[in-house]
């Protein structure tokens, strides 16, 4: 920070951090940060007559979308950054960047080259339209995560299957003590008809209440135990219900001992109905012929051919989930009409026997084995094979070996980069030399000030959680890093114990789309399957702030938590189950679209005067989910109301899609329709503050370029393309930044027409040459092409 800012109006600031600092808003040391740091800035770029440092906060977020919303972002920062007849940044204007997920991709990129030029625009040449040494950089890398081809196809396919064989490591010390101890008690055929639980043997027992040992209990057969706690479970009930009568001033009847035991006893319930079953299947495996069968092959050749087929099933499972059955269960939700109920059923069947495929195969080899050692009495080798393993496993971190690591690495190779390499100090390849400066590091004298958006994961939380979202909003900055949920803590502070965290690994979470569990979009049933078959782009965080205040009766708890995450592997258990919460020593993040994908959110609670919105999220049917999910949020959290005329784009995309249809089958002309891409409206923050909020949404109304109403006319889909291609080609690329910056250009230039929100007594056209000049008093003179 300069001389000037520390000198410079601290009424100011103040004012900024007093109006912030308040509930559901960033602590004021963050405030007083963020403020600061952007007084600095202003004061460096001032130009003469325009003096911004008394003047409210300006933000643009980018949202997520994957390659599809760098490529639109990068053509409307294009259009946003170049201001007509001079040669600086529009940026100058802008105090905050705020990022989700693909919109990352390019945000990342943007502040991390700005450390380069000296605060310039790196992605435009003031005087022409020539690609500067940055976009041809990323041009090259539109298929990011193979850009150089079969080797990379090798490498990532070697990087999986180390994943996968982690994981199996993991997930095999659990599986082989459960073969181990039923052959302790079970050590012999014989024995599965004996009255055993685990190393328990309750022949003395049954005996004892005069009950056959050698015949079934109740018609039972071999569930002794069950029984038992059936029993006990019924008295424990009578008990508590006849406790409860008595004790007639005592309200807390959902919580507290009683209810902590009824659960207790459920649980040990429903683990006895489990492992006392496996000793009757295993029975009646035992009790098949031993020669070939009508069915062809011995019972171990057919149970061999069942696991391979089911391991077979394993990659169409996670094919099929990362390719059709979000959009499955999605159709599922947004069906009507008779033919719902039928569809929502088959949905649930469909995601049900994708999420138990995984179990049922790990259950079937724990059959197979223990059928193993039974013929062959191989109880000593298995528990050989159980140390062994258990020592294997504790040598493994999942944080490691999960995709992620591949995925942050082709991300920043892509979009971090040094751009004045590009006199004659390129890399192996030709690129331009790797960029990763540390959050820290970030000169915010030089660029906007950067917000990265995640989402922290809270499924497992008693106290985050009690709302459902099973997320909460998670933000990366060059001083600070955190949550509310966690508190907030100094990027410098937690340096030392995430050596590797970085702008490329705030990116890469920020990213990280698919994972076991996905904040609100997590689907419970799969967490298990998806964290086995290593499908996790989600990272595991040191808590900001793991002292935090517990609850007397979870302390004891706690620490047994805290002990046992000392254990890297732990934390694949507590992906598989969901017992993730905001609590442990460690934290799951993943990307911020899993709460909030388009970065508004992070700007509403610094009370932004105005936002401009960039949304290139996948909305084929034009429904505009993130912005209601924004309004919905503002709403609840911040008690912020958006008004925006959004349904005037819907109408005019839904059309221009139809005129195309229209096209492509009769011939048809498409009207040259300018617009509307973008949508003006207010925000009320409360009684005495408001802002703007500039909306761009990505569309097509006709007025495009003629090679982006070519790529239009080809494919349907454009410019919703399925997020799950990330292998853009140079022609996807281009189409979509040239949109952006068709869309941004036509905004700030004038010359198309927006939705507005207008006051009253006001025309249309009154109202957006108001908004225009709000805006471009912010950000300069508006671009020309």
């Amino acid at each position: 920070m300069s001389d000037e800012a520390k000198r410079g109006d601290h009424d100011y600031v103040d004012a900024q951090v007093d109006e912030q600092c308040r509930a559901g808003y960033p602590p004021k040391r963050v405030m007083e940060a963020e403020v600061a740091a952007i007084k600095a800035r202003r004061l460096r770029v001032k130009k003469p007559g325009r003096d911004r440092s008394s003047s409210g906060l300006t933000g643009v977020a980018l949202s997520g979308g994957g390659i599809r919303s760098a490529s639109f972002g990068l053509g409307a920062l294009q259009a946003l950054g170049v201001s007509t007849g001079a040669n600086e940044s529009g940026f100058d204007g802008i105090d905050y960047l705020s990022t989700v997920s693909g919109g990352g991709y390019i945000g990342c990129a943007l502040t991390a080259t700005m450390q380069k030029t000296d605060g310039k625009l790196p992605f435009t040449h003031p005087d022409n339209y020539n690609d500067t040494a940055s976009v041809r950089h990323i041009r090259d890398y539109s298929n990011y995560l193979i850009p150089h081809g079969g080797l990379d196809v090798v490498t990532a396919i070697g990087i999986v299957g180390r994943g996968l064989i982690a994981n199996i490591l993991i997930v095999l010390p659990v599986l082989l003590f459960c073969v181990w101890i039923t052959l302790v008690s079970h050590p012999t055929i014989k024995a599965l008809n004996q009255p055993r639980f685990l190393i328990w043997n309750l022949t003395d027992a049954v005996a004892a209440l005069g009950l056959p040992v050698s015949e079934p209990l109740w018609g039972l057969p071999g569930f002794w135990f069950t029984a038992i706690l059936a029993v006990v479970n019924v008295l424990f009930l009578i008990i508590w219900a006849v406790w409860t009568s008595l004790n007639l001033g005592s309200s807390a009847t959902l919580r507290g001992g009683w209810v902590g035991v009824s659960k207790l006893f459920f649980l040990v319930t429903l683990t006895t109905v489990f492992f006392e079953f496996q000793p009757f299947i295993l029975r009646w495996i035992c009790e098949q012929p031993a020669g070939v069968e009508a069915g062809g092959g011995t019972f171990s050749q057919r149970l061999g051919t069942s696991l391979a087929a089911i391991f077979a099933s394993l990659g169409t499972v996670s094919a099929f989930f990362s390719k059709y059955l979000g959009d499955v269960v999605a159709a599922a939700k947004r069906a009507t009409g008779w033919m719902a109920w039928f569809k929502k059923i088959m949905a649930l069947a469909a995601l049900w026997i994708a999420a138990l495929v995984v179990p049922f195969f790990l259950w079937v080899l724990y059959l197979y084995l223990t059928y193993y050692g039974l013929q062959h009495g191989a109880v000593l080798l298995f528990f050989g094979a159980f140390v062994a393993a258990t020592l294997a496993a504790l040598l493994i971190n999942p944080n490691r070996t999960s995709l992620y690591r591949l995925y942050r690495d082709r991300l920043s190779k892509a979009f971090l980069f040094d751009p004045s390499s590009d006199q004659g100090h390129r890399d192996l390849y030709g690129d331009l030399k790797s960029y990763e400066p540390k959050l820290f590091d970030i000169d915010t004298d030089r660029c906007p000030y950067p917000i990265i958006n995640a989402a922290l994961n809270i499924e497992g939380s008693q106290y985050a959680n009690k709302r459902g979202r099973n997320a909460d909003f998670f933000a990366f900055t060059p001083e600070y890093l955190g949550s509310d949920a966690t508190g907030y803590i100094g990027t410098r502070q937690i340096d030392g114990k995430e050596p590797t965290l970085n702008l490329g690994t705030a990116m890469a979470i920020s990213g990280a789309a698919i994972s076991s569990n996905m904040g609100a979009h997590t689907i419970k049933p799969l967490a298990f399957t998806l964290a086995v078959l290593n499908i996790r782009l989600g990272y595991w965080l040191r808590n900001p702030n793991p002292g935090c205040a517990h609850p007397p009766m979870a302390r004891q708890r706690d620490w047994l938590i805290a002990q046992l995450f000392k254990l890297p592997s732990i934390v694949l258990f507590v992906e598989m189950f969901s017992w993730i919460t905001e609590k442990s020593p460690k934290i799951f993040l993943t990307d911020g679209g899993h709460i909030e994908n388009l970065g508004v959110y992070s700007l509403m609670k610094r009370r932004c005067e105005l936002i401009i919105a960039i949304d290139a999220e996948a909305d084929q049917t034009m429904s505009f989910g993130a912005l209601l999910a924004l309004e919905r949020y503002a709403r609840i959290d911040l008690g912020a109301i958006i008004e925006l005329p959004w349904q005037a784009i819907r109408e005019q995309t839904l059309a221009t899609n139809k005129a195309f249809d229209d096209a492509n089958q009769n011939g048809t002309p498409v009207p040259r329709t300018p617009g509307p891409h973008c949508a003006a409206g207010r925000i009320q923050y409360g009684p005495d503050k408001e802002g703007v909020l500039l909306y761009v949404k990505a569309s097509m109304s006709g007025d495009e370029d003629d090679y982006i109403l070519d790529y239009k006319r080809r494919y349907r889909e454009f410019p919703q393309e399925s997020t799950g291609d990330q292998f853009f080609s140079e022609e996807q690329l281009e189409v979509y930044r040239a949109l952006g910056f068709h869309i941004m250009k036509g905004l700030l230039s004038g010359d198309a027409p927006f939705a507005v929100k207008r006051q009253a007594n006001e025309t249309e056209d009154e109202a957006r040459a108001r908004i225009l000049k709000r805006v471009r008093a912010a950000l300069g003179a508006p671009v020309t092409r």
